[in-house]
């Protein structure tokens, strides 16, 4: 993670399945940190959940194995606040 004053963040997760709930929890400790406002927080966790599954999902060509597979080549999503 690296994160500076001026309001930036930035995460790198592999792309397997536990990615989404890391992220998650990145972006409501470093929004809560920023002391971001609850009810934006909640709305960002959300977006981000959204965001990186998807990101996970639709990156994967339709001749690879699945992402949720042992077997799928990890790649590397990142999460920037």
């Amino acid at each position: 993670m690296s994160q500076t004053r001026s309001g930036f963040s930035q995460l790198a997760l592999a792309d397997t399945l536990n990615a989404v709930a890391w992220a998650r929890r990145h972006a409501v400790d470093v929004l809560r940190r920023w002391r971001v406002p609850p009810d934006t927080i909640q709305t960002a966790r959300l977006i981000v959940s959204e965001l990186m599954t998807n990101a996970i999902r639709h990156t994967h060509t339709d001749e690879e194995v699945s992402p949720y597979s042992p077997l799928s080549p990890v790649r590397k999503v990142t999460l920037t606040l």
